[in-house]
């Protein structure tokens, strides 16, 4: 009988090859530095950090003055607003009493012109009446 060859060994399942991550760099050894380098590098740093605080409380101090003069502008705004609205009012006000004006200026010129024929008018009748009577 033909002999019995071995079933092939079954596959190994195979991961997908992850990418090694490298090793951290290791930062470089500083050069060795003597005491006095070191205190001048600390009172460098000192005086940076002081000078930082220094121009960070400016620039806070700017900022309360930018903040107070927009809350101004904003004010200011508001008021100018206000002043605007006043002057439309005044001025609808003028027109009103220019119209008005004009009104009764008319009227006035009417009422004088109807007082006027109103005398000849009487004149006429007194004139009439004199006549008849005498």
């Amino acid at each position: 009988p033909p002999a019995k060859t071995a079933p092939p060994p079954p596959a190994k399942a195979t991961t997908p090859a992850q990418p090694r991550t490298p090793a951290p760099a290791k930062p470089p050894h500083p050069p060795n530095l003597n005491d006095e380098a070191v205190a001048e590098l600390e009172k460098q740093l000192l005086l940076e950090r002081a000078n930082n605080q220094k121009m960070m409380l400016q620039m806070l101090e700017m900022q309360n003055d930018v903040n107070r003069s927009s809350a101004k502008i904003v004010e200011l705004k508001h008021e100018s607003a206000g002043l605007k609205s006043q002057l439309v009012a005044r001025d609808r006000m003028h027109a009103d009493d220019a119209r008005m004006r004009l009104q009764l200026g008319k009227r006035l010129q009417q009422l004088v012109f109807d007082n006027a024929a109103l005398r000849r008018e009487t004149d006429d009748l007194q004139a009439q009446l004199a006549r008849g009577v005498g």
